[in-house]
């Protein structure tokens, strides 16, 4: 099993290598064979972390346990406009993305993930309408694997490194000087039902869909945003935590944020709302809703960030047992974590162009009421205090 492992390792990494000999090849000739109009960019970033985590027993509040794992994480990205007039096209491999891919990070070991394993993370057509008729400037089609449509300033309802598959539409418009209007709508899928005796559209869906507005007032620039998200069963009910079923579920977000601009100095505020519809025999109907607010100061390279997250079990995209929201506070499930309340703080610096580095502290408790397989321990506290590198090209 060891000699298996290190040839799959090595198969991975040498793919990878060779994928990236291809496409800087291919950017070598770009420059030499193509015109402005068709370019091939490049781009990618690393990342080195540190994170030392512990937890309570749920049932004592004795610690449970303690844990320090040296992680990193690697992307890279490539675009390209075809000759065809209005498409475009984009890849993105990560290390370990995974199903659903709630963390690229890979933890530092030579056991099963230390195998250097390299994921398709994003994989798209993108079609400007614009090449159509001018009338239709600001609107694109975007098919395949791809980001989020839904713009957020946390990850609290969608997270931001799972890469959904289907098709969005984007509709962007100026409203002169009353700012700019954001139309996005998408439809993905969850799971593919194959051979069904009921049909060909027996498929788990997403449909999302978000309404978002930005202006600016001097210094000033307000953003309003509502979203949604609906999760809908194709044919047998699936969305399930092991106990109950769900069936088709809506979650709803309203956002406000406000950045201000003073010399050297940016202020953000921003808050969050969450709501669903899901319900469950024994669920309390407090577990359907939940906030995030946040506060960040920066001046110069330097920039603090404070939020408080108070999360309802069921407020938060899940499907099955995969809750789709941040990952980013430890869980005790091996899921992204609902059902607490936390904080976190944030120190960060910019050390130089695309190279940065923060600290972070996670602390956050699991809701004394959860009851859904896939929520945090009740009453369980954890924390946890991270290091993180970054360099981008």
């Amino acid at each position: 099993m060891t000699k298996l492992r290190t040839v799959l390792s090595t198969i991975c990494l040498d793919s990878f290598v060779f994928i990236i000999a291809v496409v800087l090849g291919a950017s070598t000739a770009s420059a030499a064979d193509t015109s402005d109009s068709e370019p091939l960019k490049l781009s990618g970033d690393v990342r080195v972390r540190g994170e030392l985590d512990s937890r309570d027993d749920a049932e004592s509040d004795e610690k449970d346990g303690s844990r320090f794992r040296p992680r990193l994480r690697a992307r890279i990205s490539a675009s390209y406009q075809t000759p065809v007039e209005g498409i475009s096209v984009g890849i993105r491999l990560a290390t370990n993305a995974g199903t659903p891919g709630n963390s690229p990070h890979q933890t530092m070991d030579l056991g099963s993930s230390g195998t250097n394993s390299i994921y398709l993370d994003r994989a798209f057509i993108s079609y400007d309408l614009k090449a159509l008729t001018e009338a239709l400037e600001g609107m694109s089609l975007v098919f395949g694997k791809q980001a989020m449509p839904l713009w957020g300033q946390t990850e609290a309802f969608w997270d931001e490194d799972i890469q959904p598959e289907g098709a969005a539409l984007r509709i962007a418009k100026g409203l002169g000087s009353a700012g700019k209007l954001t139309i996005a709508a998408g439809h993905f899928y969850l799971t593919n039902s194959s051979w069904d005796s009921d049909g060909p559209f027996q498929n788990d869906t997403l449909d999302v869909w978000q309404v978002r507005w930005n202006g600016a007032f001097g210094s000033i620039s307000p953003t309003l945003a509502f979203s949604g998200l609906h999760t809908s069963d194709g044919g047998e009910p699936s969305n399930s935590d092991g106990t109950n079923t769900f069936g088709a579920t809506a979650f709803y977000m309203g956002s406000i944020q406000l950045k201000a601009t003073f010399g050297d100095a940016k202020v953000v505020a921003g808050f969050d709302y969450h709501t669903s519809t899901a319900s469950a025999d024994g669920l309390d109907p407090s577990a359907q809703n939940g906030w995030v607010g946040q506060l960040r100061a920066g001046y110069g390279r330097y920039e603090l960030r404070l939020y408080q997250y108070a999360i309802g079990e069921a407020s938060v995209p899940f499907w099955g047992t995969a809750v789709l929201a941040q990952d980013n506070f430890p869980n005790s499930n091996s899921t992204a974590p609902t059902g607490f309340t936390g904080q976190r703080v944030q120190l960060g610096a910019k050390l130089g162009k695309g190279v940065s580095m923060d600290a972070r502290a996670y602390l956050m408790k699991g809701n004394d009421d959860n009851m859904l397989g896939f929520s945090e321990a009740a009453g369980r506290s954890i924390t946890r205090y991270q290091l993180n590198l970054n360099a981008k090209f």
